[in-house]
């Protein structure tokens, strides 16, 4: 998981940072871009306000919103498996059983996070340097990179003590980033004082290569430490396998009918938040179509590009063509997530007893199949 993210990651910053010098050449094609995108509300909320015209200044600002979120989304996932996850499983308790202290589960696992936080950070910054831009500011990008990893790592020992599985640890802590993505989104798209409620508007409010502003790196690093501190103490006041708060108890019958109605269930959050992220891409690229001949400005290269993926008719259509093939992409990642959850419901054990009764495998398998179909074909034709 770790060289996956982190490569994953460093590999688009790379050919981001490299393609923006040569796509944005001129700086009367960066301004027309800091005209047009910098003004958009829904570009505004996907990246983030654009504080420099040069080359570094739009690089930051591009590498500034998602992917910078899904640096923390990095951090999530790996202190959720190597906390609840270890517990759900029953191997932290083999763990526990030998010579180990108490705090070394979580410390094992934030230190992983950390790492690879750090590793990010240092790739990222490698990255940027490799693309011919200035040392300070690549710096700054891979510093706010690797200190947003150790805000949200620490804000996922936290949820794992909350709850009593890694489900729900994961869906809490992706909450709470959630709401920092919207805080910050709603910032720069709108009131600004609301960004600052946002650690990752601290992060992004670092400017990298525009006049770094480092004092914001001590507050998020200040955060990171108060929520280990908040960490630690909840895994003290816990039973092993226990959550802090302690789950509500089911209905005492049934209310699931049949194989559909469970498969619903346990995908509908799933395919919520995919929807709610799919619906914010697309009102992005739809909002500058009509403007895209602007936003390129006089890139011939780009120009070229969208007519090869989109056509010559027009500019436009070209650019939606392009746009909504990306789109489907992301859907296709939908799919494939979807139709995955039948391999979990087999390693975690649930699938055995439903199976057992008198449920076919064939019935149980096309029941999340239909709804990963379905869930996909409502994604991709939301755009529109």
């Amino acid at each position: 998981m770790i060289q996956a993210w982190v490569l994953g990651l460093a590999a688009a910053v790379l050919v981001t940072a490299s393609s923006y010098g040569s796509l944005y050449a001129t700086e009367a094609s960066r301004r027309e871009v800091v005209r047009t995108l910098g003004t958009t509300p829904a570009t505004l909320a996907l990246y983030g306000r654009i504080y420099a015209d040069s080359v570094g200044g739009l690089v930051g600002w591009r590498l500034g919103g998602i992917a910078l979120a899904l640096a923390g989304l990095m951090s999530v996932l790996l202190v959720t498996r190597h906390t609840r996850a270890e517990e759900e499983t029953g191997r932290a308790e083999l763990v526990r059983a030998g010579a180990v202290g108490r705090n070394a589960p979580l410390a094992a696992a934030l230190l992983t996070a950390a790492l690879a936080s750090l590793a990010l950070g240092v790739l990222v910054a490698a990255a940027v340097l490799a693309s011919g831009l200035g040392a300070s500011g690549a710096l700054a990008l891979g510093s706010i990179y690797a200190a947003t990893g150790l805000v949200f790592g620490a804000t996922a020992a936290v949820s794992a003590q909350v709850t009593e599985s890694a489900r729900a640890a994961n869906m809490l802590a992706i909450a709470v980033l959630g709401a920092a993505f919207a805080l910050r989104a709603i910032g720069d798209a709108g009131p600004h004082w609301l960004s600052w409620l946002s650690p990752l508007g601290w992060a992004q409010a670092v400017r990298a290569f525009a006049d770094e502003r480092w004092w914001l790196l001590a507050p998020l690093l200040a955060l990171a430490a108060l929520l280990l501190i908040a960490a630690t103490r909840l895994a003290a006041a816990r039973d092993l396998g226990a959550g802090v708060i302690a789950p509500r108890p089911g209905p005492p019958r049934g209310e699931l009918g049949n194989t559909f109605d469970l498969a619903w269930r346990l995908q509908r959050g799933a395919l919520a938040g995919w929807a709610a992220g799919y619906a914010l891409l697309g009102a992005a690229f739809g909002s500058i179509a009509d403007d895209i001949g602007n936003v390129i400005g006089d890139s011939a290269g780009v120009r070229d590009a969208l007519q090869k993926l989109g056509g010559t008719h027009s500019l436009s259509d070209a650019y939606l063509a392009a746009t909504l093939q990306v789109m489907a992409i992301v859907a296709a990642g939908y799919a494939i997530q979807a139709t995955l959850r039948l391999r979990t419901e087999e390693t975690s054990g649930r699938a055995e007893p439903l199976l057992a009764t008198a449920t076919s495998r064939t019935r149980w398998a096309l029941s999340h199949t239909a709804i990963a179909l379905a869930g996909a074909t409502a994604l991709e034709s939301s755009p529109d």
